[in-house]
């Protein structure tokens, strides 16, 4: 490495240290004053600096801090294009573009292969959940335990642990002009999360809510929830992190043999994690038989990387 070299990164070591640690804030240093130099970075430099700087400023993802430095460099590059008249028009393509490219031409069926498709066996010794068919249950009562999931992924041949929740409660009982009871949940257990688009390690979770629940129309209950949640995982600098925010979920009767429930949460995490999380969930019950059921689920969450859509099938057989 020439001196040259060792004095850029010298310079974009001690700019990063003069980051702010929210991402927001420092976008604007980022882009003016760290992005010119990592022109001359070769890529893989490049790459150290972009993990730093996420780290750095708690952003959501490196995807986020990529992009933006990214946009700098092509805005300086447009500029000096366009203050040099003589100079031949050259069309700039992104590295990674040409590389996408070239993986194509090789590989016609990669667009296939990026698209997760997986195989999932779910075991779930269970007394009841919302949706489940009511017939000799409480009504707004769920009570799991052990419920498991394990995942077979068909890009790479791997197979994991997608969840393995200890126990899972949700009472939501509904308010009437003359009792009032209130609404909650607990729930303990295991469960990935994505917190880079190539990292969903295992995190272990706990979530307590309370709140109220009310009949909504003539067939549906409507309940709204003050939640905590505590992540714990090696991704987080304390290897904690805790959040609290609003969440309503309304179940709709529409059969009775077709039962439908819509879910949304959001939670703003400040200990340990400067993040807004969020999912919203659609949710199907079919009734096929008296032992079996058919459940679809569509869904959008942002844990702590980029957000992702969700949309699953499955079979359920009760005994």
């Amino acid at each position: 490495m020439s001196n040259e070299e060792q004095q850029e990164q010298s310079t974009i070591d001690i700019l990063i240290d003069q980051l702010p640690e929210q991402f927001p804030a420092a976008v604007d240093m980022i882009k003016y004053d760290i992005a010119p130099h990592l022109i001359a970075c070769n890529p893989g430099v490049r790459d150290h600096y972009i993990k730093v700087i996420k780290k750095r400023t708690n952003a959501a993802s490196i995807k986020s801090v990529s992009l933006l430095i990214d946009e700098a460099i092509e805005e300086m590059n447009a500029s000096v294009a366009g203050n040099d008249s003589c100079a031949a028009i050259e069309t700039t393509i992104d590295p990674e573009i040409i590389e996408a490219s070239e993986q194509i031409a090789h590989d016609p069926l990669l667009f296939r292969k990026k698209i997760d498709v997986v195989n999932q066996l779910g075991l779930r010794p269970v007394l009841h959940d919302l949706i489940d068919p009511p017939g000799g249950y409480i009504d707004g009562a769920q009570f799991e335990f052990f419920d498991a999931a394990v995942r077979y992924y068909l890009s790479d041949n791997r197979l994991v642990l997608e969840y393995l929740d200890f126990v899972d409660i949700v009472s939501i009982p509904t308010r009437t002009r003359f009792i009032k009871p209130f609404s909650w949940k607990g729930n303990v257990g295991l469960e990935r999360m994505l917190f880079d688009d190539d990292d969903r390690p295992i995190t272990g979770q706990g979530n307590f809510g309370a709140g109220v629940s009310y009949y909504f129309l003539q067939d549906a209950t409507i309940s709204l929830f003050a939640e905590a949640m505590m992540v714990i995982s090696d991704r987080f600098d304390e290897k904690l992190a805790l959040g609290a925010g609003p969440s309503c979920g309304i179940i709709f009767e529409l059969t009775e043999q077709w039962r439908m429930a819509f879910f949304a949460r959001s939670l703003a995490f400040m200990l340990g994690s400067t993040n807004l999380t969020y999912d919203i969930a659609l949710e199907q019950a079919i009734d096929l038989t008296p032992q079996s059921s058919l459940r679809i689920l569509i869904s959008r969450c942002q844990e702590f990387g980029s957000p992702y859509n969700s949309v699953s099938a499955g079979y359920l057989v009760y005994f």
